[in-house]
């Protein structure tokens, strides 16, 4: 028999749900300890919650991509996917995370993202190059990101375009750049 003392709660927001059986001192008392009274560490942890779902759906599959490219794709294609329920939230997040006052934590949230992309991905560096593929990323998943929350299209096919594109940019500049070199003087 439950106690009638203890009230369930039903807080929305944004499409993010939590039901809770506490008094209302207690609720607080747990929201302020889990996201420190702040949204941008809720977005944070939503974040990661996304990058740990992601993470276990992409190794649940039977056959994944041979090259990077495709694997890179298909990740942050799967992640988007999921993310589909919550796009008005994400939508509403973005401005928490384009504050001045949340820079350093909402670079931290993309790098994180990128890195487990990456390493979902295969890569191992530790180099230089460990840094370039992640800021890389971090840009060609947030125009990505921009570009989802706007598309009406079936199955996401223009976020998936739009994302090739994006990653055959990331690509040309490679080559640019190998051109450039070996055809100096």
């Amino acid at each position: 028999m439950s106690d009638p003392s203890r009230k369930t709660i039903n807080i929305d927001l944004d499409q993010f749900k939590f039901k809770q059986n506490n008094t209302k001192q207690q609720r607080m008392e747990i929201f302020k300890n889990l996201f420190q009274n702040d949204p941008i560490y809720f977005i944070e942890t939503f974040t990661q919650f996304v990058d740990d779902a992601t993470k276990k759906r992409y190794i649940a599959l039977d056959v994944k991509p041979e090259r990077i490219p495709e694997k890179i794709t298909k990740i942050i294609l799967m992640r988007l996917s999921y993310c589909l329920p919550y796009r008005e939230a994400i939508r509403s997040s973005l401005l928490i995370t384009a504050l001045p006052k949340n820079s350093k934590k909402s670079l931290n949230i993309l790098y994180k993202t990128c890195n487990s992309i990456w390493r979902l991905a295969g890569d191992q560096s530790t180099d230089f190059s460990f840094y370039t593929k992640r800021l890389s990323l971090g840009a060609v998943y947030a125009s990505t990101l921009l570009f989802w929350l706007n598309d009406n299209s079936l199955d996401q096919e223009e976020t998936d375009n739009f994302l090739k594109r994006r990653l055959s940019d990331i690509s040309m500049i490679g080559k640019i750049k190998n051109c450039l070199l070996y055809t100096s003087p």
